[in-house]
């Protein structure tokens, strides 16, 4: 077998594991939605650094024909990598302090983030056109973030009355 195509399979089946793990925790405080709400921004994370050390010379000003061009590139990437490593943030820091007042930062977070990226979105509408449906998913889905945020019945009971345990058994679902 090809290293590559091994490479291939390990990565696909690393994306079969994380919704088989994000099922199999459904009953547990931070599994089901809630789980797959951190795989999706730390692989969002992931894949922002990644594609910065592919395309390291796009951030160099030399690349550009003009020092503005430059800037509007700038203008245009970095808002999104900030809106993401914001929420990625402000979302470690409400797993690790379990409570609801990190869950109120994070809904704050994810509305700042969902400005930025509509920012960024402007600039790829002008600018940089082929972008555009990448970015778009990007802020629907930090938009759908913001509202399971804000509708979890999971969210509610493990970060604000704690009692999941009580609940986690019968809730099958994160409405």
């Amino acid at each position: 077998m090809h290293e590559r195509d091994g490479f291939y399979q390990t990565t696909g089946s690393n994306r079969r594991d994380s919704r088989c793990t994000c099922y199999t925790r459904r009953k547990k405080e931070v599994g089901g939605w809630l789980m797959f709400f951190y795989y999706q921004i730390f692989a969002s994370i992931a894949l922002f650094l990644l594609q910065g050390i592919w395309r390291f010379r796009e951030y160099l000003p030399s690349w550009w024909e003009s020092e503005w061009d430059h800037i509007i590139f700038l203008g245009a990437v970095l808002p999104r990598l900030f809106a993401f490593v914001l929420v990625g943030a402000v979302s470690t820091l409400l797993l690790y302090h379990r409570d609801w007042f990190w869950v109120r930062n994070l809904k704050v977070a994810l509305f700042a983030a969902i400005v930025l990226l509509a920012f960024s979105l402007l600039v790829d509408l002008a600018y940089f056109p082929s972008s555009i449906f990448t970015n778009c998913l990007r802020l629907i889905m930090l938009a759908a973030w913001l509202i399971y945020f804000i509708v979890s019945k999971r969210v509610h009971h493990v970060f604000r009355t704690r009692d999941w345990d009580k609940f986690g058994s019968q809730i099958t679902t994160d409405s």
